[in-house]
């Protein structure tokens, strides 16, 4: 095990694509990688806390982050991110239902849908390539 993957955070993203869109939240503060890259726009998620699965983090994130509730479809992909200090895990979800509660996440300044033509204009950092042929772009 090399230094770098012991200090590893382990986030779970949720995709969720409605319609033609795609749902993201940016942040209060914009996260920093190594070579440079920014992290505004992203997919809701967060840290898998030690008491929970993967599936039940991002449930969990996705509600507090966007204030919808979804459910787990499938994993979509997990890696070491290329350029964040994180193990990421790429899950696809599906809405439970349309309607929306308060976002509780006080780090979130924005929740919003994308139209998937816009999608990779707004993102800023590197996009898994599986979750890119899942999105289909």
């Amino acid at each position: 095990m090399n230094l770098m993957s012991e200090n590893l955070r382990h986030i779970a993203l949720g995709v969720i694509k409605r319609d033609d869109e795609i749902l993201v939240v940016r942040r209060q503060e914009i996260e920093q990688g190594l070579n440079g890259e920014k992290l505004t726009y992203v997919f809701p998620g967060g840290k898998v806390e030690d008491n929970e699965t993967v599936q039940e983090s991002v449930v969990r994130e996705v509600l507090e982050e966007s204030g919808y509730h979804v459910e787990v479809v499938s994993t979509i992909d997990e890696r070491q991110h290329p350029t964040f200090p994180a193990y990421m895990s790429y899950l696809a979800c599906k809405l439970v239902n349309n309607e929306v509660s308060e976002v509780k996440d006080i780090g979130i300044a924005e929740v919003k849908w994308v139209p998937v033509a816009e999608f990779e204009g707004i993102i800023t950092s590197t996009l898994n390539d599986k979750v890119k042929t899942h999105l289909g772009l």
